[in-house]
């Protein structure tokens, strides 16, 4: 299993589990994974994943606390959803479909973005249709040689 699967499975998962129970047993000095009983082969996979994953321990976490309000499957990938909701994170806007990265903590200030920062995941944007490169007239700043 990979980290993206682990995000795709934790709404199946981890959706009914106490959230007191799940930061019991990923945080502290002596993280036990197993503490989170299996209920299947498939949950035992995540468990496995997650015992040697600190990123989908991270994600897990992030789930736990933004699970009652905000589904994230319906985001291009979990990090979106957690990052546009979360009380305690958030730098990121969401709007029409197009997402961007907060400036200076801005809501105002903002870059919107094509791909996920944190996983890569690509998704389309607004901008993208409307804005052409060769539209611009970059090309004609780019062969500029400055004088030497």
């Amino acid at each position: 299993m990979n980290c993206s699967e682990f995000e795709s499975r934790m709404h199946a998962h981890f959706r009914a589990t106490d959230g007191a129970l799940i930061r019991r047993a990923l945080v502290g000095r002596a993280p036990d994974v197993h503490a989170l009983a299996a209920s299947g082969d498939e949950h035992a996979g995540m468990l496995g994943h997650l015992a040697g994953c600190d990123d989908c321990v991270c994600s897990l976490l992030q789930y736990v606390e933004i699970r009652e309000v905000v589904d994230y499957r319906d985001y291009p990938c979990f990090h979106l959803a957690y990052y546009a909701h979360s009380p305690t994170d958030k730098c990121i806007e969401s709007s029409d479909g197009d997402f961007c990265i907060r400036i200076q903590g801005s809501a105002e200030e903002s870059i919107c973005i094509g791909f996920c920062p944190w996983c890569g995941a690509e998704f389309p944007t607004s901008a993208a249709d409307s804005i052409r490169v060769d539209e611009l007239g970059l090309d004609e700043w780019r062969n500029h040689q400055p004088d030497r």
